[in-house]
């Protein structure tokens, strides 16, 4: 799997914002499998993109348990080599240099009931693009697979608590 580009819609209306997304989804990037947060500002555009696209997009609601699992299946993807993204110089957006910040920003934590905490500390800004690889990682792991193609299943957490 690999992260190929990043955009960002700041200062626009956000009707503008959702009608640009759903056009590059559905039209440039032509998704087979959409992974939405759902949580706080994220559930009316998850909505909107749910009645516009159907079953191709999954709503997802951050919880301390989907949260942990999201991270796991990121940390899986990233250590296993499936996980590929641009370089930090990549010319291709202004967005390369903000999601390498805060991918390398990223701290994890294991808390009780063996769940992973993980997220960019709040004195260091935001985690909007790690979360964003996160939800790419379940969106890739849950799309149609075409014939001849390999099966890679979630991550296997151990009781040791390796993956």
């Amino acid at each position: 799997m690999g992260i190929v580009d990043h955009l960002a819609w700041t200062g626009r209306d956000q009707h503008a914002q959702v009608a640009s997304l759903l056009a590059t989804l559905r039209d440039v990037w032509r998704c087979r499998r959409i992974v939405v947060g759902a949580t706080g500002l994220g559930a009316g555009t998850a909505d909107f993109l749910r009645a516009a696209l159907g079953d191709v997009v999954e709503r997802f609601t951050f919880t301390a348990d989907t949260k942990s699992r999201l991270g796991f299946a990121l940390l899986a993807a990233i250590n296993g080599g499936r996980l590929r993204t641009y370089s930090e110089e990549s010319p291709a957006n202004d967005c390369a240099a903000t999601f390498w910040r805060q991918m390398t920003a990223c701290r994890a934590t294991l808390v009780e009931g063996r769940r992973l905490r993980f997220g960019v500390p709040d004195a260091e800004g935001h985690d909007d693009y790690v979360m964003s690889a996160a939800l790419c990682v379940r969106a890739a792991g849950m799309a149609m697979l075409l014939p001849a193609t390999a099966v890679v299943g979630w991550a296997v957490e151990f009781a040791d608590g390796r993956y």
